[in-house]
């Protein structure tokens, strides 16, 4: 929301967490109101161009009628913005990796997506599906997942940048190396979205248009 409500007419928040709403209201000057009470019980009195759930979506009970509800709040030409974690994580569906899983599969998520199982509940919601891969976390993460059986602090990319871990940043020598390890992070990253075995799942919702 910081980013973007310089950027637009008016920015409202939604969060269920009171601590943060009221981080938003002090701090973060919007143009809108925010709410600390779920969607569907807030009587807004305006509809909106653009709805953004970020890592939201999966914690959703029936994502179906919240979906539905979503459209109803949309302009004609509004859309979604929806990002959840991929079913496909290759530390899921490459490398198997049993810590990862114990980590990955938690009870607050209570479904995990495709991009067929999200375009089948968003068709039937009114909505048609496009779909942008991206990998947050590279390979020296999914090295230390494999090897280790544990992420390392400071590997999750900026980017397409190999992000080494903080003990590291600043070494002699560090900068010689480094332009290497971002190409072959950044081909290794892009090779996964291409073959579907990425981390995160963006999918952007249009109305269909009657």
């Amino acid at each position: 929301l910081s980013v973007i409500k310089d950027h637009v007419k008016k920015c409202s928040g939604v969060d269920l967490n009171e601590r943060y709403v009221q981080f938003m209201r002090e701090k973060l000057d919007l143009t809108g109101k925010v709410y600390s009470q779920h969607v569907e019980k807030v009587k807004f009195q305006e509809k909106f161009d653009v709805i953004c759930l970020f890592h939201v979506f999966e914690h959703i009970a029936d994502p179906i009628a919240f979906l539905r509800h979503l459209h109803e709040l949309l302009t004609e030409s509004g859309f979604l913005i929806i990002e959840v974690p991929h079913v496909n994580d290759a530390l899921v569906s490459i490398y198997e990796s049993a810590a990862f899983k114990r980590n990955y599969f938690n009870s607050p998520h209570l479904y995990y997506y495709s991009e067929k199982t999200l375009g089948t509940i968003g068709k039937k919601a009114g909505f048609k599906c496009e779909y942008l891969p991206l990998n947050e976390y590279g390979l020296l993460n999914h090295l230390c997942w494999i090897l280790l059986g544990k992420p390392i602090t400071g590997t999750r990319s900026e980017g397409r940048l190999f992000k080494l871990p903080t003990e590291n940043v600043g070494l002699p020598g560090i900068d010689l190396v480094q332009p290497f390890f971002d190409k072959i992070n950044q081909e290794y990253k892009t090779y996964l979205e291409k073959q579907g075995c990425f981390d995160t799942l963006i999918s952007i919702m249009k109305r269909y248009n009657k």
